[in-house]
């Protein structure tokens, strides 16, 4: 019974403790699907069942060998979970550097800045600031009656006043948006475009410079000017 009732604490334990762990990484990535966040978890809440495991072990034990085998068993319990915790927060920085998908700040001044060009008007809605990235919300509204897709990259660049640029940043596995396909009729996309390093000097520019649609007025690029940041 005794050991009946560990393995169900145990369990419930190491549940939490991996819950824990889950949301931790969470913090960091921002991405529920990262599989950082499942093994770690898993691996931290066995080591918790396991460690309750053990104590209902030294619980039945004789008295005579019972309180060292007892501070054993936790000084390693204790050890394991340092050793998890520390792994889950290296694990959950580098997922961030290599997604780009960094916690950060939000730093869009007002108003919303927008470009238009032909049907085309482009307007960033958001700009959060992380340690090694910014992430951009671009809407790209398509007032003409023909489809136009705006390419990101090898297109789009965040340009500042002093004329550096940054490039978009699509991760190791080329992730995020390669693309705005809009369809007519007033259709708006909107797309989270990440570049990889700080904020240029402001006020920063927008710039696309690949647009492929039918017809002599599609324009061939658009631009968003007085992108401004409130202060960090």
């Amino acid at each position: 019974m005794g050991a009946v009732l560990g393995g169900v604490i145990g369990g419930i334990a190491g549940f939490v403790l991996g819950e824990l762990v889950r949301l931790a990484i969470l913090k960091f990535t921002g991405d529920p699907s990262s599989p950082a966040i499942s093994t770690l978890a898993a691996a931290v809440g066995a080591a918790v069942s396991g460690g309750a495991s053990e104590a209902v072990r030294i619980r039945r034990s004789p008295r005579a060998i019972r309180a060292p085998a007892v501070a054993g068993a936790l000084a390693g319990l204790l050890a394991v979970v340092a050793v998890f915790a520390a792994g889950a927060y290296g694990v959950a920085n580098l997922v961030g550097r290599i997604t780009g998908n960094q916690t950060g700040d939000e730093r869009l001044a007002p108003p919303v800045p927008a470009g238009q060009a032909g049907p085309l008007r482009m307007s960033v809605e958001s700009f959060v600031d992380t340690p090694d990235f910014m992430r951009l919300k671009v809407r790209v509204t398509n007032s003409g009656d023909i489809p136009i897709t705006v390419f990101v990259a090898d297109s789009c660049q965040l340009i500042g006043s002093d004329g550096a640029a940054r490039q978009p940043f699509g991760g190791v596995t080329g992730l995020g948006p390669s693309e705005f396909d809009v369809p007519g009729n007033d259709t708006s996309i909107a797309r989270v475009v990440t570049f990889k390093g700080q904020p240029p000097v402001e006020p920063m520019k927008l710039s696309c410079s690949r647009i492929f649609g039918p017809g002599f007025d599609v324009p061939r690029s658009i631009t968003v000017e007085g992108i401004r940041l409130t202060p960090g």
